[in-house]
């Protein structure tokens, strides 16, 4: 028995023994995100399947890349450790072994800088290379899933404290002037790694909404995105369109009387589309539902930018000499500084990204860049909130469109999606514009990811959240680059 089987005992024993028995979000939340990292450390210690291993011809690759393609192992006689240890990468990455990292190092280096994305000569071997890298990776995932038993690990912050239900009444009731305002049915929700989240009811206040959202920033936060001073005033003009948002009630941006910055909206019916509200959750084959979350993009991308550009962000700002190659040059620069273990798949895609940079139009609206079907209420195939804008900016409205892409092609056909957006007054997308969003907008989440995973490994955190995202969910994030660049390069 390899270490790994023993990791994969102990969140089978987690699964089916402690949560049954837990009663507090919060200790769920621990547990789960605890069975995500010990599931994805238990993947880095075991093998890649052999033939996974040595899936690439080496006729198809040119010198010296071909002298770099791994053999089946002939160490498999004697004792079986299950530990495989990558050789020189400072931040251990799940599909790398011994075997296999001179030609991941030497591949993702071609990738980078060869002009395959506009050589048709070359095509093959970046096909070839990119097949091997994505058979690693899902090998690798498929490990750590084996290990986890299916369990899914999508929570809140471990460690921080709870919204606290007495601060909050005492804050509403110097806010409102009321002694008689009681906060009633407080509920901590799971769930968020950039905010927390209470829903609660009010009494002895009728001038507000009975059941309403508190909506907390973690308090000592490493994240880089956007806060409640900016969420709070876009809400109010997603709400002003038609948009099913919650109706905001209140910002309050000082730290005194919740420990961190928070806001206050109606709360709103419906439930999640997908098991426990996960990013990784199997979507429904629902077109209905598909083309209501067309339309809601297309009432986002008609709001007026206009006042909200002093509180958003802009990923490429041309006031400043921003360009589509300045903000690729930018991501690149901050993944190679992170230097985590080489990826294929992340090097040709910046590759790409620059090769096809010039099909963007300077468009300009607001984007949700977050708007996937966990961050959405429904009833039936209607949507009743769209949530979570911590992640909103100003930029090319096909960043949503492109960001959405690998769910909505699971629940209907692409093309009704994108005419059911054009119907409510959306742009229509080029081929070349939709494939190029839909590789910048997973880079991005990527980048931001690994720079969280960076935090944890470098000790400036020792939050449990950022350890998952570090280690289950950030390879699920590049495998899923993988897949969208292989489509694209095969088309």
């Amino acid at each position: 028995m390899t270490y790994a089987r023993y990791l994969s005992s102990i969140t089978t024993a987690l699964r089916e023994t402690v949560l049954p028995e837990l009663q507090t979000g919060r200790a769920k939340d621990t547990v789960n995100l605890s069975i995500g990292v010990i599931a994805a450390i238990a993947a880095n210690l075991g093998r890649p399947d052999s033939d996974t291993l040595t899936a690439i011809d080496a006729g198809s690759l040119p010198d010296p890349l071909a002298g770099l393609v791994p053999v089946a192992p002939s160490s498999t006689k004697g004792i079986d450790t299950g530990i495989t240890l990558p050789r020189s990468a400072p931040s251990d990455d799940f599909a790398l072994t011994q075997d296999a990292l001179p030609l991941l190092e030497a591949g993702a280096q071609w990738l980078a800088t060869a002009p395959w994305p506009t050589d048709p000569a070359l095509a093959g071997t970046a096909r070839a290379l990119l097949n091997w890298d994505s058979g690693l990776r899902r090998d690798a995932i498929d490990r750590a899933r084996d290990a986890e038993h299916g369990l899914v690990a999508t929570t809140t912050s471990a460690g921080v404290p709870d919204i606290n239900q007495p601060a909050l009444e005492k804050y509403l009731r110097q806010r409102f002037e009321s002694d008689t305002l009681r906060v009633t049915e407080f509920r901590f929700l799971e769930g968020g790694r950039a905010r927390q989240t209470g829903l609660f009811a009010i009494e002895g206040y009728p001038e507000l909404p009975s059941r309403l959202v508190v909506q907390r920033e973690h308090p000592g936060s490493l994240h880089s995105l956007s806060g409640v001073g900016m969420q709070y005033p876009l809400l109010q003009a997603a709400y002003a369109v038609g948009m099913k948002v919650a109706r905001p009630v209140l910002v309050e941006l000082s730290p005194e009387a919740l420990g961190a910055a928070f806001m206050i909206t109606e709360q709103l019916g419906g439930s999640s589309p997908i098991a426990s509200m996960d990013y990784w959750g199997v979507p429904p084959k629902s077109p209905k539902l598909a083309a209501n979350l067309a339309k809601q993009f297309a009432l986002m991308h008609s709001i007026s930018i206009e006042g909200l550009e002093k509180v958003m962000v802009r990923y490429v700002d041309p006031s400043k000499g921003g360009t589509q190659l300045t903000h690729i040059a930018s991501l690149e620069e901050k993944w190679n500084a992170l230097r985590l273990a080489p990826s294929m798949a992340i090097s040709a895609t910046f590759a790409w990204l620059r090769a096809h940079a010039g099909c963007v139009e300077p468009v300009e609206t607001v984007v949700h860049n977050d708007a996937l079907l966990h961050n959405l209420l429904t009833e039936g195939d209607e949507i009743t909130a769209v949530l979570d804008w911590e992640m909103a900016h100003i930029g090319n409205p096909f960043e949503d469109l492109g960001y959405v892409r690998p769910v909505i092609e699971q629940m209907t056909d692409w093309n009704d999606f994108v005419d059911a957006y054009v119907a409510h007054g959306g742009r229509r997308p080029t081929q070349e514009q939709i494939d190029y969003f839909t590789l910048r907008a997973i880079v991005e989440l990527t980048v931001l990811v690994a720079g969280a995973r960076s935090a944890f490994d470098s000790g400036r955190t020792n939050d449990l959240v950022m350890a998952e995202v570090g280690a289950a969910f950030l390879p699920k994030l590049i495998d899923r680059i993988a897949v969208q660049l292989n489509r694209i390069v095969n088309a």
